[in-house]
């Protein structure tokens, strides 16, 4: 089973109303959102929450949970980085993490025409073939409000090796729970 797939039932858009017979094994509803609460971890329920099921009104927990492990990261690896800035880090890595991760140059396609010969097919040079990319330095400078400068000096590293990858591992931990617990 799809985790994505089962937890986006619980989007108040896709919800089913109909009741009725729904076989031996079905899950509804309750079910998925049992599964949903077994999931020790605050980050990764509510990462699940937000990304799949559309629960726009719980982004803002994720940002906190995410700010209070970034603090501690910043305590125990002595970064000198005020509160702000740590919230706005936090939430570029939402955005850059929730964003439709497809490349606008090939649209997602991961090829696009070859320039000498239309009828062929070439690796999107933007995206190399991948259908989509991280952003730049400069983009993320720029979403988190600082300058480029100041954000290679201070929050790239950071931001790559602390940041990015707690996103990761609570997405991880998602998708483990559910499969868990959805056999």
């Amino acid at each position: 089973m799809n985790a994505a797939k089962i937890i986006a039932r619980i989007n108040p858009h896709a919800h089913r109303f109909e009741r009725g017979i729904q076989g031996f094994g079905a899950l509804n509803e309750h079910d998925i959102l049992l599964a949903l609460s077994l999931i020790s971890s605050d980050g990764a329920r509510l990462l699940g929450r937000v990304l799949y099921a559309g629960h726009t009104q719980f982004r803002h927990d994720l940002w906190l949970t995410m700010v209070l492990e970034a603090h501690v990261a910043a305590g125990r690896d002595n970064w000198l980085a005020p509160g702000e800035e740590t919230g706005r880090i936090c939430n570029l890595a939402l955005t850059e993490f929730m964003r439709p991760r497809r490349c606008s140059y090939c649209k997602g396609q991961e090829s696009v025409p070859d320039p000498t010969n239309p009828r062929l097919k070439v690796d999107c040079p933007k995206c190399e073939g991948q259908g989509s990319r991280p952003w730049g330095d400069f983009t993320r400078a720029r979403v988190a409000k600082m300058g480029r400068k100041y954000w290679g000096k201070y929050w790239s590293e950071r931001y790559g090796n602390t940041i990015l990858p707690m996103l990761d591992k609570y997405h991880d931990i998602f998708w483990q729970g559910m499969a868990k617990r959805l056999k």
